[in-house]
């Protein structure tokens, strides 16, 4: 596998020169592509004019624009718009409400640390974990040969004789999941019933190549709760369904680190 293919674009909006130039080092030692915005305006801006990124770390206290209020802003007016992540010192009940009814996915405590950051952004960025050798994560060192999401049997029988067609579904997965997901969250923020029971069937009918064991569980009850306008609760399981797709990603990613020889043939 081409570690480029898997290459994430970050955009990090802060205002501090310091925790900029902190920030941008652990990410780019990450193998991560980043730019930065240094209020909510510019950020804005950027994604006016058409710049693609893969996760925005957003920093709370901003001159110009803060952070809530514009991470409200690219929710309302951008369906494309990536998950957000707060970069903040204050983690108390009222900040993490605030972040997370403002449509953020997440918290990166400050002061920023490195092993933080290796803890939260694989959960944001499926590809992270398998675009670096395999003893820099964390999440490596815990799987014990078991696949806990997918049933690797039924793959390893569809794909013995072309990993290779196998790991091109897989890599076009990955870009549905980074620019689809976000459609479907957006429709349900919506209240848009027709559009986000189009794209479930689309996403289902894609993953269902993985042999999932959990995921088309969780892809019903927010098309069920999407088809009877209880949209909350949609929101609520989506999140389920996500987390559950990014699991997918990982185990599928261990399944084809073991079959390189094989897809190099």
């Amino acid at each position: 596998m081409n570690n480029e293919d898997f290459k994430n674009k970050i955009l990090l909006v802060e205002d501090n020169p310091i925790n900029i130039k902190l920030a941008v080092a652990m990410l780019e030692r990450l193998g991560l592509e980043v730019e930065v915005a240094t209020n909510g305006q510019e950020a804005i801006d950027k994604i006016e004019a058409g710049e693609k990124y893969n996760l925005i770390l957003m920093d709370l206290q901003m001159p110009v624009m803060d952070g809530v209020a514009t991470t409200r802003h690219l929710i309302k007016h951008y369906p494309h718009c990536p998950s957000i992540v707060a970069m903040t010192a204050n983690v108390d009940t009222h900040h993490y409400n605030s972040c997370m009814d403002a449509g953020m996915q997440g918290f990166i405590e400050k002061p920023i640390r490195l092993n933080k950051l290796k803890e939260v952004l694989p959960l944001h960025l499926p590809t992270l974990h398998i675009a670096k050798q395999k003893n820099d994560w964390l999440d490596e060192v815990d799987y014990d040969g078991t696949y806990q999401h997918i049933d690797h049997k039924p793959i390893e029988g569809d794909y013995s004789e072309c990993w290779d067609i196998f790991y091109k579904f897989y890599r076009d997965f990955i870009i549905y999941y980074q620019n689809e997901l976000p459609k479907i969250e957006f429709f349900l923020r919506e209240n848009n019933s027709m559009e986000a029971l189009k794209a479930l069937k689309e996403f289902s009918d894609l993953a269902v190549y993985f042999h999932p064991t959990n995921l088309q569980t969780l892809v019903a009850n927010v098309k069920e709760n999407s088809g009877s306008n209880d949209f909350g609760i949609a929101q609520a399981n989506f999140k389920l369904m996500k987390r559950e797709a990014q699991e997918i990603i990982r185990e599928v990613s261990l399944l084809l680190r073991d079959k390189t020889q094989k897809m190099s043939q």
